[in-house]
C-alpha cells in the first residue's frame, strides 16, 4: 500500500525524507513547477505537479492504491483541503493532517488583522499608503491585486519563473520584483524594507516556518504597517501538531530526536556581516537534517537575543531546546554569562526542557581547520 503525501512546505519535505529513510512507498503531490523542481531534487519518492481536484485525487488513489493519505499542505492551502477530503470520502482512506503551529497574535497599534484578502483589500483602499511590500506568493498578489495601487507594489516571491511571469502580467514592475528563497531572518527584512522605503508589510498568519515573526518584528522596528490575512479554521482529520507524533502513527521508527531544536548561540557583533556567519552556520547545520530546526541567537549587540529567541520558540510550540555556545573559549560569557542567562529562562520557562552543550574548545578537528586555512595562504591545495 502507498502512501498520498500532500506537499509543497518545508514540513513536507522533511516528512518524505523520513519515508526515504524507513524504506515505506509513497508518491507527493506539489502545486508548482518550482515545488516540484525543490522536492523531485531531493526525495525518492515520485514527485507529481498539479493543479488537482476531487476527481484528479480520486484516480491517483485508486491507480496508486492509496491507503493514507498526509495533508501536509501549506496552512492555507484551503481548496486543496476540500477537495481531498471530498475525494476520500467514503473510500475507508486514513487521513492524517500535520497543522503547522500557529503564533500569537501582535498587539500593537501597527498590526491589524484581516479573515479574508478581500477584507484586507478594501482596508488598503481606504488608506494612502506610498509604497506596500507583499509577502504572501503569487497568489496573495492575485487576490489583492485589483484593490492594491500596483505603481507602488512591491512583492517578494519564490524566484520561478512562473511566478514572475505572473507577476509582471499583474503589472508589476521587474524593479519591484524581490525573487528570494527563504526563510528570511529579521535583519534581512528589515534591510529588504528600507532599501525600498516600505511603509506597508502585506503578510499572512503562516506560522515559524512561514517566517511571519520575523516579518512582523522587522516592519515594527522599521515603522511600517502591518496587514495580516489570518490563519484559516483548522481542517478536520486526525491533527497532528509535530513531524514526531504524525511519523509515529504511520509507524516511522525515528532515526533523530526530532523533539530537540537547536539554539545556536553566538557572540554578537555591531557588524552585520559577522552575525551573518553564524547564521551561515546555522543553515549548515539545518540542512544536516538533525534537529527539527535551528535557531541562530545571539549574547549582545545584535537579535535575536536568547529571551527573543526563547520566546519565539516556545509561542511556536517547541518543548525540548539544547543550546550550543558557539564559542571557542573558556571566557567569562561560558562559565558565567550564558548559564546564568539559560537559568534565568527556565525559571520564566518551567515547562520547557533546556540543555546546554559545551562550547566549541580545543576539539581536534580545529587544528585540521587551521591546517587548511595555512595552506590556502600559503598557495596550497586547501585539500
Amino acid at each position: 500500500m502507498v502512501i498520498l503525501l500532500l506537499g509543497g512546505t518545508s514540513e513536507a519535505l522533511e516528512i518524505a525524507l523520513s519515508l526515504d529513510r524507513a524504506r515505506l512507498p509513497y508518491i507527493m503531490t506539489v502545486a508548482t513547477d518550482y515545488g516540484h523542481l525543490e522536492a523531485a531534487d531531493r526525495v525518492a519518492g515520485r514527485v507529481l505537479k498539479g493543479p488537482f481536484d476531487s476527481g484528479t485525487f480520486t484516480r491517483l488513489l485508486v491507480d496508486h492504491s492509496v491507503n493514507t493519505v498526509v495533508d501536509a499542505s501549506h496552512p492555507f492551502a484551503k481548496n486543496l483541503r476540500s477537495e481531498i477530503t471530498r475525494a476520500i470520502a467514503s473510500t475507508g482512506i486514513r487521513l492524517l493532517r500535520l497543522e503547522r503551529p500557529s503564533e500569537p497574535a501582535v498587539a500593537h497599534p501597527n498590526v491589524t488583522t484581516f479573515a479574508s484578502p478581500g477584507e484586507l483589500g478594501s482596508w488598503v483602499c481606504s488608506k494612502n499608503f506610498r509604497r506596500i511590500l507583499v509577502t504572501t506568493g503569487i497568489r496573495g498578489l492575485q487576490a489583492l491585486a485589483g484593490h492594491l495601487n500596483i505603481d507602488n507594489t512591491y512583492i517578494r516571491l519564490l524566484p520561478a519563473v512562473d511566478s514572475i511571469s505572473s507577476a509582471l502580467e499583474l503589472g508589476i514592475k521587474p524593479s519591484h520584483i524581490i525573487a528570494m528563497e527563504g526563510p528570511f531572518t529579521r535583519q534581512l527584512n528589515e534591510a529588504l524594507l528600507k532599501q525600498f522605503d516600505i511603509d506597508l508589510v502585506i503578510t499572512k498568519e503562516s506560522g515559524e516556518a512561514g517566517g511571519y515573526a520575523a516579518k512582523v518584528e522587522a516592519a515594527l522596528a522599521c515603522g511600517c504597517q502591518v496587514a495580516v490575512i489570518r490563519r484559516p479554521e483548522p481542517a478536520g482529520g486526525n491533527v497532528y501538531r509535530d513531524i514526531p507524533s504524525l511519523l509515529q502513527s504511520l509507524g516511522v521508527k525515528l532515526d533523530r530526536d526530532y523533539g530537540w531544536h537547536l539554539l545556536l548561540l553566538g557572540h554578537g557583533s555591531k557588524l552585520s556581516s559577522a552575525n551573518r556567519e553564524l547564521e551561515l552556520v546555522a543553515a549548515d547545520i539545518k540542512r544536516k537534517d538533525h534537529f527539527s530546526g535551528v535557531t541562530p541567537a545571539f549574547l549582545q549587540m545584535a537579535q535575536p537575543t536568547i529571551e527573543e529567541a526563547f520566546a519565539s520558540l516556545t509561542n511556536s510550540g517547541v518543548r525540548r531546546v539544547v543550546v550550543m555556545p558557539f564559542f571557542l573559549y573558556e571566557g567569562v560569557h561560558v562559565t558565567k554569562d550564558i548559564p546564568e542567562e539559560i537559568k534565568t529562562i527556565q525559571e520564566k520557562y518551567p515547562n520547557l526542557l533546556i540543555k546546554l552543550t559545551s562550547y566549541i574548545g580545543p576539539d581536534p578537528l580545529m587544528a585540521d581547520i587551521c591546517i587548511k586555512r595555512i595552506k590556502t595562504a600559503l598557495g596550497y591545495c586547501a585539500d
